[in-house]
């Protein structure tokens, strides 16, 4: 496992239930990287859901079926029903389940990113230099 303590810590504590799924983008490179962005609720107890960012880092065996209308008509219940990482054999896995549908992978680093600004969150860390 490569992921910083602190980084890993704060991913495992999202509260995933009822979030809302903003944005995902992925990224191919030597080593692929994968963004979420979300809306979840701090704890069980929250009346307000806060935007976070999760980039994950030299990404593998990406597994994902996805639901747009689904995803859609359940915007503003929240379009996610549960997040979480798991740790097999020195590895990490994340797994995310949305409305009818899912998304798994492998990583070696997470970045979770809270109270993420509208302006962050449509930047792209796919964007290429110019030449």
């Amino acid at each position: 496992m490569h992921s910083s303590k602190n980084n890993l810590d704060a991913a495992q504590l999202i509260s995933w239930h009822d979030g809302v799924l903003r944005k995902i983008e992925i990224c191919f490179d030597i080593k692929p990287s994968l963004r979420i962005v979300a809306a979840v609720y701090e704890s069980d107890q929250s009346k307000h859901r806060e935007e976070v960012r999760l980039e994950f880092f030299e990404i593998d065996d990406l597994v994902t079926s996805f639901s747009f209308f689904e995803s859609i008509y359940n915007l503003s219940r929240g379009n996610v029903s549960d997040g979480y990482i798991k740790s097999h054999k020195r590895r990490l896995r994340f797994f995310i389940y949305f409305s009818d549908g899912f998304m798994s992978f492998y990583f070696k680093k997470v970045e979770v990113s809270k109270n993420v600004k509208p302006d962050l969150i449509l930047s792209s860390p796919c964007a290429t230099k110019p030449a």
